[in-house]
């Protein structure tokens, strides 16, 4: 599970001190969670799945997405939903499908076409 921990932090772009001010944990407790030093306790996991929209199944075992998927794109972006079309919100779902490392991969490419 601590790999699972670190690759979220990495994903939402937090350092361990950002992630850890975020759940309400001092930096170095975190830093245990993450090295294994630490035991990971449920309430941890929970606080977790609650800040950050994870999905708990994910976070436990690696199975299922990492986040928990929004109801409807009207529910996760909002107002903004109106200025998708169906290739934009295929696209973002099979997005956040990928793991991290996918991901980066894909980010890399835009910033070189940029």
């Amino acid at each position: 599970m601590k790999k699972r921990f670190k690759e979220l932090r990495e994903t939402l772009g937090l350092t361990q001190k950002d992630f850890s001010e975020k759940i309400k944990m001092a930096q170095s407790s975190y830093g245990q969670l993450e090295s294994g030093i630490r035991n990971i306790n449920d309430r941890t996991v929970k606080l977790i799945c609650q800040e950050f929209n994870v999905n708990e199944r994910w976070l436990k075992t690696g199975e299922g997405y990492m986040f928990e998927i929004a109801v409807s794109f009207e529910d996760f972006f909002g107002m903004n939903y109106k200025f998708l079309d169906e290739v934009d919100k295929k696209i973002i779902t099979e997005y956040m499908k990928l793991s991290a490392d996918h991901r980066g991969v894909i980010k890399e490419f835009i910033r070189k076409m940029i």
